[in-house]
């Protein structure tokens, strides 16, 4: 009988602990999916913050195909799927865009047609996994057709000019789309949106310094 008092006794805080853990797991969040999806959201954002920190191209590059990674994995958890394949898109072309300045071929505007065209098929292909296509499906793909064209751009003040309509596409996409809101999604785009104003404010319209250029 001792023994087994002993056991139990043993036994408990791990009971207790576990216990804990998914009270507080069903207390913000409606399953461990739904959980493990926000923590990777949250850890995308942080990636974001960080990539503006970088003063290289290549490790920049890097960082946003890690953090379009996760935002795939995070957004197919919460059943967002035409968001999940766009980021998908994202990490493409930016592979391709990345090649500009280096190679000959990256520089046509063939490229720029085509993953507006594929940015399309994720949305048609998305459809085609949930059985249906809602109005804030569009969000998305509109805020990527603008990132597109956005990055295409060789004037940093167009580049900055068309991305400014992506953000907030993307911001009601994460916030209503599949009934949960994405933290790390609507966080990451409400930075995104403020960096751009901060940039367009200090370049674009605020008088510059005589012999100083815009940009």
């Amino acid at each position: 009988m001792g023994r087994r008092g002993d056991g139990c006794s043993t036994d408990a805080p791990r009971i207790l602990s576990a216990a804990g853990v998914d009270m507080v797991m069903t207390a913000f969040f409606s399953s461990p999916l739904e959980a493990i999806a926000q923590i990777l959201g949250i850890i995308a954002l942080i990636l974001t913050i960080i990539c503006y920190q970088f003063n290289s191209q290549k490790k920049i590059l890097l960082t946003q195909i890690c953090c379009a990674v996760l935002f795939t994995v995070n957004l197919a958890l919460l059943g967002k799927w035409s968001g999940s394949l766009l980021n998908i898109h994202g990490i493409a072309r930016a592979c391709v865009f990345y090649q500009r300045g280096r190679h000959k071929w990256a520089e046509s505007n063939f490229w720029v047609w085509l993953f507006c065209i594929l940015a399309a098929v994720c949305v048609a292909a998305s459809a085609l996994i949930t059985g249906e296509i809602s109005a804030l499906d569009i969000l998305p793909f509109v805020g990527t057709v603008f990132s597109t064209i956005s990055l295409s751009q060789t004037d940093p003040k167009m580049i900055r000019r068309f991305m400014l309509f992506s953000p907030p596409c993307w911001f009601f996409y994460h916030l209503l789309a599949g009934g949960t809101p994405n933290i790390g999604g609507v966080l990451n785009e409400i930075f995104v949106l403020c960096s751009l104003l901060v940039a367009m404010f200090r370049y674009d319209f605020k008088k510059q310094p005589d012999g100083e250029e815009k940009g």
